[in-house]
This record gives C-alpha cells, structure tokens and sequence, in this order.
C-alpha cells in the first residue's frame, strides 16, 4: 500500500507518523535518538499533543545524522 505523501513546504508541525513516513526509522529508533540528542525533540502543542517542526524535519533530511 502507498505511503500518505507528506508535505514537508512552509512552517507548521508534523505528527510523528507523518515524521515517520518521511524519515523511516521505527518509532522505538526515533524516541532513542530523540532521547540521545541525535533527532530533534518534539514541541508540545497542546496539553496532550506534541509535533515536530517541518523546518526542523527538512533539515534533518537534508543533513541526517552519521554514525
């Protein structure tokens, strides 16, 4: 089944399944390097909601961590 696309253009947030879908690391992955400084960590945008910065996101992509 196709991947939902993702628009990755302008500012906002993205859910982490649309991070996820962009950047294909499974969940367990992205919490660990969230946790270890390698991905950028989520903003809080409501009591029970967070999201990551499209800015943040596209930099990310275009410059991915080496290891």
């Amino acid at each position: 089944k196709p991947l939902p696309m993702v628009c990755l253009d302008g500012d906002g947030y993205l859910r982490l399944n649309d991070v996820l879908n962009v950047y294909p690391v499974s969940r367990a992955a992205w919490y660990d390097g969230v946790q270890k400084g390698i991905y950028p960590a989520a903003v809080k945008l409501g009591r029970r909601s967070v999201g990551w910065s499209r800015a943040v996101i596209r930099e990310l992509i275009a410059n991915p961590p080496k290891f």
